[in-house]
């Protein structure tokens, strides 16, 4: 599974790499061992931080990819399932296909069967709230 991985790195502890020449070198070492599908710098809140989206295979594998950063840099992390178009498609009724400036949703074929489904249910004289869709997920 996808997650993006957060690492926001001690002020002080970034700047005492720095000083001595090291902080770029150690992201480097990190970034080698963990070997992330790509990796972001940016500044937030201030802190020098680290964004990296990493495939995981199991959650157990949380404490390798953080302990580096915690010991490196003092670094606050976060972990978060991400998910690509085809994931979200996979997973239910709705994918997302606009922007921001022309949002726009689509069905995917899981959307229409459910939407068919409720369609017959309401026909039937069904309420809404009774309403549970069979088959796949939804």
């Amino acid at each position: 599974m996808r997650y993006l991985v957060k690492a926001r790195m001690d002020v002080e502890a970034a700047n005492a790499l720095a000083r001595a020449g090291k902080l770029g070198s150690t992201i480097q070492s990190i970034l080698e061992d963990l070997k992330p599908e790509a990796a972001y710098f940016v500044a937030d809140e201030g802190q020098r931080t680290a964004i990296l989206v990493i495939n995981m295979e199991d959650t157990s594998q949380i404490p390798a990819i953080a302990e580096p950063w915690f010991l490196a840099f003092n670094a606050d992390i976060e972990a978060t399932p991400a998910m690509v178009a085809e994931d979200l498609e996979k997973a239910g009724p709705l994918v997302w296909v606009g922007t921001l400036i022309n949002p726009v949703v689509k069905l995917t074929d899981r959307g229409i069967e459910v939407a068919s489904q409720l369609r017959a249910h309401k026909a039937n004289g069904g309420q809404f709230a009774e309403f549970i869709p069979v088959g796949g997920a939804g």
